[in-house]
């Protein structure tokens, strides 16, 4: 059975495959024609995104963004480069596109002021590149990887990049210093103590250090 939150995500990634589409066909849609695409109500839509710009923006991200496949080849097993790859990516991401950073965390506090918190969900995009930086940790403690898995999704998205450049006062390339930092020193935390024990492990790897 679907559960409700799957639907929401179902109907999110039909909002965001209707503008692309109808960007590729070389219009500049609405909330309504993209709802029309996307076979869903109006308000639908709205509730989703509170209007085009956010729908765009998401759209720009889909064709921008490197892919996951990208993302990690020839990182092997690498755990250190694999994550330290997922930060590159995301963050860099981020970091390059204030405004856009900026736009869509305005459009999902607004969304949950206007209608709630269920309406303010999030993609799930930074779990998608963590869940495959993570996947050599097969047989480590689950609760250890998803302890790494969670504390990863705190520093690498929107809120850590903005509070590093408004907060800190920060510059993109400062900012991501620090939070290749936190990636490379929580990997470290969790893999230390299973090399102790199993040296030969295929999850040791060489740890990178800022330089």
């Amino acid at each position: 059975m679907t559960t409700h939150a799957e639907r929401r995500a179902g109907t999110r990634r039909a909002l965001v495959d209707a503008t692309t589409a109808l960007l590729d066909e070389g219009c500049q849609p609405s909330i309504e024609q993209v709802a029309a695409r996307a076979a869903v109500s109006r308000a639908t839509a709205y509730r989703h995104f509170p209007g085009i710009d956010d729908l765009l923006w998401q759209a720009f991200i889909e064709r921008t963004i490197t892919s996951v496949a990208d993302t990690f080849a020839g990182c092997g097993n690498d755990v250190a480069l694999r994550v330290e790859r997922c930060e590159q990516v995301i963050n860099g991401f981020l970091l390059h596109d204030p405004v856009g950073t900026r736009a869509f965390e305005r459009s999902t506090l607004q969304r949950w002021l206007e209608h709630g918190p269920a309406t303010a969900e999030r993609p799930a995009r930074r779990l998608t590149y963590i869940d495959e930086a993570l996947i050599p940790l097969d047989n480590l403690d689950p609760e250890r990887v998803a302890r790494l898995r969670n504390s990863l999704a705190v520093i690498m998205g929107t809120q850590a990049t903005i509070a590093l450049t408004d907060v800190c006062g920060l510059g993109p390339d400062e900012a991501q210093q620090v939070t290749s930092w936190i990636a490379q020193t929580l990997v470290r935390e969790t893999l230390e103590p299973w090399e102790l024990v199993h040296p030969d492990s295929k999850h040791s790897a060489p740890l990178r250090t800022q330089q």
